[in-house]
C-alpha cells in the first residue's frame, strides 16, 4: 500500500503504481484533506507554466511531499494529480 503525504499527513492512497527509473505513476484515491488540493492541480493542468498559481506557495514546496510505502517514507517532488484520478511523481534523491 502506498500513500501520498503532505507535511506528514495522508492526502491519498495510491494503487496500481508503475515505475520507470525516477518517474512513477498510479491511480489515487484522495482523502477529504487531499481534495483541497484539487483546485490547484486543475489550475496547473489547464494553465501555462509561466503563470504563478493563486494558491499558497507552500503547497508546491517539494520538501513537504512524500510517498509512504509500507511505513517507509520517501521524499518526492511536487506531484501532479489529474481529473482522471491518475497521479505522477518523481523521487527526490540526496
Amino acid at each position: 500500500m502506498m500513500a501520498l503525504l503532505y507535511d506528514g499527513r495522508t492526502v491519498g492512497s495510491i494503487a496500481s503504481s508503475t515505475s520507470e527509473t525516477h518517474a512513477c505513476s498510479g491511480q489515487i484515491h484522495l482523502t477529504d484533506e487531499g481534495k483541497s488540493f484539487l483546485d490547484l492541480w486543475n489550475y496547473i493542468e489547464r494553465t501555462e507554466a509561466t503563470v504563478d498559481p493563486p494558491y499558497p506557495p507552500e503547497w508546491m514546496t517539494d520538501d513537504r511531499w512524500a510517498i509512504d510505502e509500507n511505513g517507509q517514507r520517501r521524499p518526492i517532488y511536487f506531484p501532479m494529480v489529474y481529473r482522471s484520478g491518475s497521479i505522477v511523481w518523481q523521487w527526490r534523491f540526496g
